[in-house]
């Protein structure tokens, strides 16, 4: 088990240098780049391997807890993304 959340936690951390490399090269830009897609596939790992770790164990309760937690995580990710959009199409077509 110790073996899983030190994989997990090496994927996340590899997962943020790759984040801030992009990020570091696409300073200015104003269009949504790779690290929210970054962000997304860390989370989706993460839980991944949270979950089927806590079905090996027989809790799958917490796993679906933790699925859950993890869908969340990924929306409160995406609202900030969907209100540029929404502004964008706003500023385009006058409403």
């Amino acid at each position: 088990m110790e073996g899983a959340v030190a994989a997990a936690t090496f994927a996340c951390l590899s997962m943020a240098k790759v984040e801030e490399g992009f990020a570091e090269r696409h300073e200015g830009d104003k269009t949504m780049d790779l690290t929210i897609i970054i962000r997304i596939a860390a989370v989706g790992l993460v839980v991944a391997i949270l979950q089927q770790i806590l079905a090996k164990i027989g809790r799958d309760e917490y796993g679906l807890l933790v699925v859950l937690a993890g869908i969340v995580v990924i929306l409160m990710m995406l609202i900030p993304e969907l209100l540029g959009l929404l502004d964008t199409v706003t500023s385009v077509l006058p409403v």
